[in-house]
């Protein structure tokens, strides 16, 4: 069954039914598990990495890494919302550039965000009639355990073990607002900003209930430029919106991705703005969740072609602020 479509259709009517569900819950969390805004660094940040969301698109990130890591690009801080928080944080911690591309060509990021889709799309009116009448919980199709449990394998317990400072970008549905979290739980922190409505429950911290940082802060170039950052390199993997044929419109599903595409282009652009040098690989026909190979070696070397192409541009950047290279790359 083709996950996009599973989707796309099934926005309009979870929107109405979970309507109900959204009322903060008492949520708070032990100490081990809380997350925080505070940010705290050794010496102030040079170079910040911004790596934006985009489902599987964004492993195009992954040849963007290999370029900057292969020349020795010095970053001193990164920041990434959604899937760029999940590559960003993996990064961070040491990960290598091979190893990270490798948990999403052997689909197994993919397989843990989204198990068993359809049969918990075909139940959850009973599980969201059960909140309703509780008044417990947050309404989505799946709570991301499967992910959650990857992410605590996977990364380090908390942001203070990261190589590499970094910050995850969340939306609080309580207040609207934007989060960038940089202490305290790091696998939490990386699952809220993955926390995409409504597939996936939003996640209940303290007070806070958390979705997907995309939905305010999809390229979060101005929040690396908040972190003190002198240079800025950001990564936007949405398509660019391109004049399209009037007869594709036909299609609900074409309809539905345009108006999509148009809004968070509208977005990402605003956003690109607040770095020195955006990187935007070509990414036109990834799915928001694959396992294509395929396609997902295409995006990894579109992003490895985008990257290089900037490259002039953030060597002359880096030198003009008088940042030399980094002799001692860590990966």
């Amino acid at each position: 069954m083709n996950k996009t479509w599973l989707l796309i259709g099934i926005f309009p009517w979870i929107a109405l039914s979970s309507a109900k569900a959204t009322e903060p819950q008492n949520t708070s969390q032990s100490p081990k598990q809380t997350i925080s805004t505070a940010l705290n660094f050794k010496n102030k940040p040079r170079v910040a990495l911004a790596l934006g969301g985009g489902g599987c698109k964004c492993v195009a990130e992954i040849g963007v890494l290999r370029v900057l890591d292969a020349n020795k690009i010095p970053i001193d801080y990164i920041i990434g919302t959604s899937t760029g928080a999940t590559i960003g944080s993996m990064y961070a911690a040491g990960i290598s550039v091979d190893e990270i591309q490798k948990f999403y060509l052997d689909d197994i990021i993919q397989k843990a965000m989204i198990p068993r889709l359809a049969p918990r799309i075909i139940f959850y009116p009973l599980a969201q009639a059960e909140r309703d009448i509780t008044k417990k919980g947050e309404a989505g199709i799946t709570n991301g355990a499967h992910f959650k449990t990857l992410l605590n394998k996977t990364l380090p317990a908390q942001f203070s073990d990261l190589k590499i400072p970094f910050s995850a970008v969340t939306t609080d549905l309580v207040s609207g607002k934007t989060l960038v979290f940089s202490s305290g739980n790091l696998p939490i922190a990386v699952q809220a900003s993955n926390c995409l409505p409504p597939m996936f429950e939003p996640l209940a911290v303290d007070d806070k209930i958390l979705v997907d940082g995309a939905l305010r802060a999809n390229v979060p170039a101005k929040w690396a430029r908040d972190a003190g950052a002198d240079f800025v390199i950001a990564v936007d993997v949405d398509p660019i919106v391109k004049e399209e044929d009037p007869q594709k419109f036909a299609v609900l599903k074409n309809v539905l991705l345009r108006v999509s595409d148009i809004g968070v282009s509208e977005l990402d652009m605003r956003e690109g703005l607040e770095a020195d040098v955006l990187i935007h690989p070509e990414t036109n026909g990834i799915r928001l969740i694959t396992g294509n190979k395929k396609y997902l070696e295409e995006a990894i070397r579109n992003g490895e072609s985008a990257a290089t192409a900037a490259l002039p541009k953030i060597m002359d950047g880096i030198q003009q602020r008088g940042i030399t290279a980094n002799a001692n790359s860590k990966l």
